[in-house]
């Protein structure tokens, strides 16, 4: 159900590196494929969430919207995504690392 949001971000990301000379080794769709074959795991900022702890958005998405912004890149999409982390970790008392 999430393939065309995560697309989306990747497509995004991807953008970002590519301002900065940098491209993926693999294709948009080989990172998908391999994200669905590692079957459900626990992420580590779902694992800090799920223990009350800080999340690092800041070196995970900030860093990333800061190097967008220099080359004039609108990131919606990851964007969205990250302000709903913020909020839902505000509101259940996790408090994000900036």
């Amino acid at each position: 159900l999430l393939e065309p949001l995560v697309s989306q971000v990747l497509d995004e990301v991807l953008r970002v590196a590519a301002q900065y000379g940098v491209s993926a080794p693999v294709t948009r769709q080989q990172m998908l494929d391999k994200g669905r074959a590692a079957g459900a795991f626990r992420t580590s900022m779902l694992e800090d969430y799920l223990n009350d702890r800080p999340l690092e958005l800041g070196a995970i998405a900030d860093a990333v919207f800061a190097l967008g912004e220099a080359r004039g890149l609108d990131l919606p999409i990851s964007r969205a995504i990250v302000a709903l982390t913020r909020f839902r970790a505000k509101t259940t008392k996790v408090e994000t690392v900036r």
